[in-house]
């Protein structure tokens, strides 16, 4: 009887950690379908193109953006202009590798 018992608790705690495992994949799985969304992207690379902007103290815009799986962001078509407001330098692709810290700022 009581063999009976903890097999029925260990039973329980296994499928317990089981299903957390699959909620744990699925979360992650969902992250990263949201991330591949073309408007989670386009905020991303506004937030890119800001950060830069801030730091060079120019005007620094892009055509597109690609993100991958595991975050890192493509610009292309980036060009920026001087304090003049000048075409300073065009750039075909520009890549960028993020962390997830990064991105929570």
């Amino acid at each position: 009887m009581a063999k009976l018992k903890i097999k029925n608790i260990l039973g329980g705690i296994g499928k317990g950690v089981l299903y957390l495992i699959c909620v744990i994949l699925f979360l992650f799985l969902s992250l990263l379908v949201i991330i591949n969304l073309p408007p989670v992207k386009e905020k991303i690379a506004q937030k890119g193109i800001e950060f830069l902007n801030t730091q060079f103290k120019t005007q620094i815009s892009a055509q597109s953006v690609e993100v991958d799986y595991f975050g890192n962001l493509v610009f292309h078509g980036v060009s920026a202009k001087d304090h003049h407001s000048y075409d300073f330098i065009k750039i075909g692709e520009l890549k960028g590798y993020t962390s997830n810290g990064s991105l929570s700022k």
